[in-house]
């Protein structure tokens, strides 16, 4: 079995299928990564060693990563490099197998980054996937529903 990069709409993203003599199997992998690549959240996966494994597009859009980008070290990229002590809460998720979360900030936009342990089959952790979800809807709405509240 090897791995290679997949170029998916366009070759915006880094995610990676395998290819197997298994038909079913590369079907799948093929359907998942049009899934994720589908959804709207930044989806970022980082190996033990923090280095950048995988993204979809929505993450390629927020972080401005290109497919060249994998295989980097996360402190390599800037971007990345620039979200606040990342491979050190890397690095406490692969260690606890706790997932922890962390708000900021990119120019007028708030972000709430969550990292979760990414473990194969046999429950080893192997990595990391950072997910970023926009905060600025939320807070609105809670400062909507204070203004209403206070009225």
């Amino acid at each position: 079995m090897t791995a290679q990069r997949a170029t998916l709409n366009g070759g915006g993203t880094g995610f990676q299928s395998v290819n197997r003599d298994d038909a079913a199997a590369n079907t799948a992998t093929s359907d998942l990564i049009d899934i994720l690549d589908g959804v709207d959240i930044p989806i970022v996966v980082l190996g033990r060693d923090s280095v950048l494994v995988c993204f979809n597009e929505a993450a390629a859009y927020l972080l401005r990563l290109s497919p060249s980008d994998v295989g980097r070290a996360s402190r390599d990229i800037s971007a990345l490099a620039g979200l606040p002590r990342l491979e050190e809460q890397c690095n406490q998720v692969i260690a606890s197998g706790i997932e922890s979360r962390a708000d900021f900030r990119d120019g007028d936009k708030w972000f709430v980054m969550r990292i979760s342990p990414y473990a194969k089959g046999d429950r080893h952790v192997t990595g990391t996937v950072v997910t970023f979800t926009n905060a600025n809807a939320s807070r609105r709405s809670s400062t909507r529903l204070l203004i209403l509240v206070s009225c």
